[in-house]
Formats: structure tokens, sequence, C-alpha cells
């Protein structure tokens, strides 16, 4: 059995659009900005110190919103 093949469980891949409108929405709900003000702060090192749970999250789901 492949590490994807899980049985009952369906996936559906995101476009690049949608992964940025879901980051979008999380960054907004969560930090109060929007993706490329989290991205850019990101990657100006604002967070590197910091270990908010939300920051985190965002952190991990970069990929999603670039």
């Amino acid at each position: 059995m492949s590490i994807c093949a899980v049985p009952g469980v369906d996936v559906e891949e995101m476009t690049v659009d949608e992964g940025r409108a879901m980051f979008e929405a999380l960054s907004r709900d969560r930090l109060g900005i929007g993706r490329e003000e989290f991205l850019r702060r990101l990657d100006a090192g604002d967070y590197d110190e910091t270990d908010s749970e939300d920051v985190i999250r965002l952190r991990i789901m970069a990929p999603f919103g670039r």
C-alpha cells in the first residue's frame, strides 16, 4: 500500500489561487494582516524568535501563500 493511498480518504488538490486564498483568510483571521504582509514580515525575520502558535502555524503553511 502506498503512503498516499488511504482507504476511505479522498484528497483534492488546491490550485495556486485556492491555496493563496486559504492562506489569506487564515492570516487575516489569526493575525489581522493579509497574506503579503505576513510573508513580508516572515522573510524579514520578524517572526524568527516567536513562540506564538498562530505564527508557527502560518509559518508551516507559508508555501500555500506564496
